[in-house]
């Protein structure tokens, strides 16, 4: 098996064309003819990748991806790597950066929310699977009449690569620990040694000083993480015969899955506390990604704002991509709102502006609330990496009710 699939891998990375395998993925998603929202942020990013010199790191960590594919492996891609929409398209993460949008799986035809909205007005959900939830009625193609489907999370680029693509792209990938191991072993048969020799491994939870050096050097740039939280993926794919990848999220009654107890089950949503299950409802995707964030972000809790039609909930900014997102509804240019919501996500300020850029954000009519909101941050998580992975329990939620008796002896195995 080794051998047939080093001369596979062997063959494609003498053949890939990053370009051509990306346009591929978003053909199959939208069609030959590409909306322009679609063109306009893929043709993007594929300039920033290309005059800053990263097509190597897409590349390689895009043939990993296909020995995970052609293995029959579910993997998770960590950290911000889902603001990429190429790497959407080539299938190296589950999350669609793209605005909240309606898609129609049968004729291609899309269909994209605004992107802004009045002053005084509530801030539209950033997931488009919640066009989608159990508690709405669907809504049919005007072009085919066959029902589409919701997709885009509002997460933009610069996240992952920089504002243009200067940032050098670090890649992680979660895998199951077994398949980790095997592919730790053959890594330099099926990737070359030059490749495999930039790749690190660890076992999620520990201390791993020696690939954070690697990684800040330079040396590497894809981690490979040994996740136990995927520990049965394929045990419960033989059992049931249902693939992880074809299980859809529209599919899934939240709210009664977490009045019923259920979530207790699942790995992570496990953690959430129940005075928070209990005094929330969870009627969307976004709702349990809020609820993920929140465990794993390290603020304290700014004072409640006076305006709810500024700030329609508690805590507007759960992630970094909250603050980029609330910036941008008042014209703030993307690249000028990524730079603010990095350096106060990660602690980097004061966790408010100079008095220069808080005159400039008021001009913008930006509200002076926003600064008092932000007071008190030291660490927001990546929205791109809590939708994978909330995209990752749904689908062991969709198992769990499905397949109750199977889930369970697995689990528990």
């Amino acid at each position: 098996m080794i051998k047939e699939m080093s001369t596979i891998m062997e063959t494609l990375r003498k053949k890939v064309d990053l370009e051509k395998c990306a346009r591929l993925g978003a053909e199959r998603i939208y069609g030959a003819k590409l909306p322009k929202e679609v063109e306009d942020r893929l043709t993007d990013e594929l300039q920033g990748i290309r005059v800053f010199g990263h097509e190597g790191e897409f590349i390689s960590t895009y043939l990993a991806v296909q020995i995970m594919d052609n293995a029959g492996e579910y993997h998770l891609a960590r950290g911000a790597a889902g603001a990429s929409l190429v790497n959407y398209f080539l299938g190296i993460t589950s999350v669609n950066p793209l605005p909240p949008h309606y898609r129609c799986p049968h004729c291609k035809y899309a269909e994209f929310l605004p992107t802004s909205v009045e002053k005084g007005e509530n801030v539209p959900s950033p997931s488009g699977f919640d066009l989608i939830s159990p508690y709405q009625e669907k809504v049919s193609c005007p072009k085919c009449g066959h029902f589409m489907v919701g997709d885009g999370h509002s997460l933009p680029a610069g996240f992952f690569y920089g504002t243009a693509g200067e940032k050098a792209p670090g890649f992680e990938l979660d895998v199951r620990p077994a398949f980790g191991e095997w592919f730790r072993e053959n890594a330099a048969e099926l990737l070359g040694e030059e490749v495999a020799s930039r790749i690190r491994f660890r076992e999620v939870g520990k201390d791993d000083e020696e690939g954070a050096e690697s990684k800040e050097t330079g040396k590497s740039y894809l981690i490979i993480n040994l996740n136990p939280l995927l520990k049965d993926t394929r045990e419960l794919e033989r059992r049931t015969g249902i693939l992880f990848r074809s299980i859809p999220i529209d599919g899934i009654s939240y709210n009664d899955f977490f009045e019923n107890e259920e979530y207790k089950d699942i790995p992570l949503l496990c953690d959430i506390p129940e005075e928070n299950v209990a005094g929330t409802q969870m009627l969307c995707f976004s709702d349990v990604v809020k609820q993920l964030g929140e465990m794993y972000g390290t603020f304290q809790m700014p004072p409640i704002p006076q305006d709810p039609d500024i700030f329609p909930v508690l805590h507007p900014f759960i992630f970094r991509e909250d603050i980029a997102l609330f910036l941008m509804r008042y014209g703030i240019k993307e690249d000028e709102a990524v730079t603010i919501a990095e350096n106060v996500g990660k602690g980097k300020t004061d966790r408010k502006p100079d008095l220069l850029d808080q005159a400039y954000l008021e001009a913008m009519g930006v509200p002076e609330a926003f600064c008092e909101n932000i007071e008190g941050i030291t660490y927001l998580f990546s929205r791109a990496h809590e939708t994978e992975y909330a995209i990752f329990l749904f689908r062991l939620m969709w198992f769990r009710n499905h397949f109750p008796k199977t889930y369970l002896i697995v689990r528990t195995v």
